[in-house]
């Protein structure tokens, strides 16, 4: 992975997410595994969501370090 954002996916809360940009090209959301209480619906949307953008700024920031982090 070569950069990241943090994005206000959804209107109610958790709603903020990171989406990923890869050095082959692909992007996506961040996702959790499968029934996991950090999933959005943990059966349906596995994004990866926080409570806040600062929350899920700090998040990304130590899980993906190497990355570049995009503001906009």
């Amino acid at each position: 992975m070569i950069k990241y954002k943090i994005v206000e996916k959804y209107d109610e809360d958790p709603k903020w997410a990171t989406y990923l940009y890869f050095k082959d090209g692909r992007e996506g959301w961040n996702e959790t595994i499968p029934g996991s209480f950090m999933a959005k619906d943990p059966e349906s949307d596995l994004t990866f969501v926080h409570n806040s953008k600062e929350e899920a700024e700090k998040y990304a920031s130590g899980m993906f370090e190497n990355a570049e982090y995009i503001d906009d």
